[in-house]
């Protein structure tokens, strides 16, 4: 495992997966939508600090008022973090396992 702040030809690089800003995913690659946003929305309702995550994921929290929305005007929209592969993984039974894995896991 590497964690990076830049970008990375996975192919190139023989890796077999990355994670990815959905809008910087390149196009030939097989994207899945991922993230923790359980752990992070957890520790923002323990007054633990900010969260930035997608509005549809807190929208019960929202609205419930377990959570209060701040620098509205400040707020960036973004695709979310997406799992991405070469296509040419998408034939693996193993590959295939893992993905539905992770997909799962990070549903929160």
């Amino acid at each position: 495992m590497i964690a990076e702040n830049r970008f990375s030809d996975i192919v190139a690089s023989r890796f077999d997966i990355g994670i990815r800003l959905g809008d910087d995913v390149a196009k030939d690659m097989i994207a899945v939508r991922v993230s923790d946003d359980l752990v992070m929305q957890t520790a923002a309702r323990q007054g633990k600090g900010l969260v930035w995550l997608p509005e549809d994921v807190l929208a019960a929290a929202l609205q419930h008022g377990e959570l209060v929305s701040v620098l509205d005007d400040w707020a960036t929209r973004y695709s979310g973090y997406y799992l991405y592969y070469p296509s040419c993984r998408a034939d693996s039974p193993l590959f295939a396992a893992l993905v539905q894995a992770l997909r799962w896991r990070w549903r929160g």
